[in-house]
């Protein structure tokens, strides 16, 4: 069974996700409970930005990893 990767950089922190194609609501899920009960440093903008990623994994092109990158605005 092949495992895909997915990786999401908040620096200084990098959070590499592993998963296997059919396990991606299991992922969610766990992300969900994690955002929802505050543990850890993501935030409900990094988890839209793994679904989408997901979105991609799930209905798009076969891809063996890919990078999610925070887009975070400049300061004034």
């Amino acid at each position: 069974m092949s495992h895909k990767a997915l990786v999401l950089v908040k620096e200084p922190e990098r959070y590499v996700f592993v998963f296997t194609p059919g396990s991606e609501a299991a992922l969610l899920a766990s992300l969900l409970r994690t955002v929802r009960d505050g543990h850890g440093n993501l935030t409900w903008n990094d988890l839209l930005a793994v679904l989408s990623r997901l979105r991609e994994f799930i209905f798009g092109a076969e891809v063996g990893a890919c990078v999610v990158h925070k887009v975070v605005p400049a300061e004034a």
